[in-house]
């Protein structure tokens, strides 16, 4: 996100309310092909697929307000945990 220069928590929704349901789309789709609602082996690719699986018969529209403020909610935590840069001025010896 900060090569595409999204500085502000708005940036960040927005970016989050647009790859969400692309997301959750592709991998309910591949979750769809594999297998759906059956068991799916081995154990981490159904818990990948079978969430978006859900997400998709619940309604796709609502990975967008969940994309949303997951972004919101990232661009705080990078916020909070980027480096500072100092404004005072340097002590020259």
């Amino acid at each position: 996100m900060t090569r595409l220069k999204c500085n502000t928590p708005f940036h960040w929704a927005i970016a989050g309310a647009i790859l969400a349901p692309v997301l959750v789309g592709g991998l309910g789709e591949w979750g769809l092909r594999a297998g759906g609602e059956q068991r799916l082996e081995p154990r981490l690719l159904s818990f990948l697929l079978l969430g978006p699986v859900m997400a998709l018969q619940a309604g796709w529209w609502l990975a967008i307000p969940a994309g949303a403020a997951t972004g919101y909610l990232l661009c705080r935590v990078q916020r909070a945990f980027a480096p500072q840069q100092s404004t005072a001025p340097a002590a020259n010896s």
